[in-house]
């Protein structure tokens, strides 16, 4: 019943809007498992926590909470321990899509970050 699984994502996201559930119950419709697996499961060459330390450029990363991230345990304290000073890490309570489960607090944490106050 597709109304049930909006109201299903409503629920366990109360800030999405309902485009939002509908999108993400048709990208889950869609899906290829066998192709994801195999996505995971090769290697992509990403190494974002061996580019971290190098980056010279000022760069904020906005993780949503530490249950629903990809940085979990060693990797998320390996990231900030590694930070570059010139760089922030902002946690909020959300999963992966943070923009969409806290949309104002992440425009507010952006933009507080391009243009500091004070």
């Amino acid at each position: 019943d597709p109304d049930a699984e909006i109201a299903r994502e409503l629920a366990e996201n109360p800030r999405w809007l309902e485009g939002d559930a509908r999108q993400d119950i048709e990208g889950k419709q869609l899906a290829d498992l066998p192709g994801i697996l195999a996505t995971f499961r090769s290697d992509t060459g990403a190494r974002v926590l061996e580019l971290v330390p190098r980056q010279t450029v000022p760069t904020l990363y906005v993780l949503g909470d530490e249950q629903r991230s990809v940085f979990l345990g060693d990797a998320r304290r390996h990231l900030e321990r590694t930070l570059p000073a010139h760089s922030r890490i902002v946690v909020m309570a959300a999963g992966h899509t943070v923009h969409r489960d806290r949309f104002e607090e992440y425009t507010h944490a952006v933009l507080d970050w391009i243009q500091p106050s004070g």
